[in-house]
Order: C-alpha cells, then structure tokens, then sequence
C-alpha cells in the first residue's frame, strides 16, 4: 500500500494498493503529479531515489526527501565524499534521550547545492542530507549494554533543509 498522508493531521489524502513493490515508483510519480497538491514535502524510501521522481516532485512545485542507499551507488559515495570533505552548512545536535532501556542521540549535517555525479542526473537535488545515530540498548538477559552506530544519508529537492 502506498498512502500519502498529512504527518501532523494523521490524515491520509491517497492511497493506492501495489501488486509488487517495484510498481510502486511509478504510482508515486503519478500520485505527485495528479493529487493537486503543491507546496509540501514528501519523503520516500530509498526505492523513490529516482531521477525522475525528484524532477516530478520540482515540477509540480513539491518538495521530496529521499534515502539514498546502494540501490544509487554513484550517489551514495558522493554523499559520503560530501560529508567527508565538506564543512556542513547547517547542523543539528539532538539532545541525548533515554526511554527505558535505551540511549539515543541523533546529529543531523546538511549540505546545500551539493555537486553531484553526473550533475545533469541529480540537478533536482537541492540537499544532501546526513544522519547519524548512536543507540545504546540494555539487554536484560545479559545485564550488558550493546552499542549502535548508523550512517543514513538523504537527498532533497528543498532549496533549505534546517
């Protein structure tokens, strides 16, 4: 199932059932096009990290953020060169939780108007976007603590992220 729905709202405005989960880029990029909607963000699974989706999303004046996993290999070493080699242009440093037995703390990097490879593929991409995790979880059974780094990274079409 595939729904477009309004995050603060808890309101669902569309929703389309898909055969397999390949079929579902194309019913997005058509839901992008024909729900009327402009002027909202979209976020996406790594599966929606399409060149034609985000060109989509630009043109009918949305916004889209996406994962970028190994399914975009080019793109995702160029975040991480980007991360890497650059100073970000905005960051955010969430403050350390702890809900029952875990720990986490969360950092947020931005970097804007990113160049990308091949720049004409990725010219929607306004953002790129990285993620940072570190989870700390308290086993029980064990009576031990395991720790949890993860590396996530996101493209946007958003001119300004943060």
């Amino acid at each position: 199932m595939l729904s477009i729905f309004l995050t603060e709202s808890h309101i669902i405005l569309a929703h389309e059932e898909i055969a397999t989960r390949t079929h579902e880029i194309p019913i997005l990029q058509q839901l992008l096009t024909e729900s009327g909607l402009s002027g909202y963000v979209f976020t996406a699974d790594a599966l929606h990290c399409q060149e034609k989706t985000l060109q989509i999303a630009r043109e009918s004046h949305n916004a889209v953020m996406v994962q970028v996993k190994d399914n975009q290999p080019t793109l995702l070493k160029d975040c991480q060169c980007i991360s890497q080699e650059t100073i970000p242009d905005t960051s955010y440093q969430e403050p350390c939780s702890r809900i029952r037995n875990r720990i986490e703390q969360r950092r947020v990097d931005v970097f804007h108007f990113p160049k990308l490879t091949p720049p004409h593929k990725w010219q929607a991409v306004q953002a790129v976007i990285k993620v940072e995790r570190y989870r700390r979880v308290f086993d029980p059974k064990t009576k031990s603590w395991k720790d949890s780094d993860e590396t996530s990274f996101y493209s946007a079409t958003l001119k300004r992220v943060l």
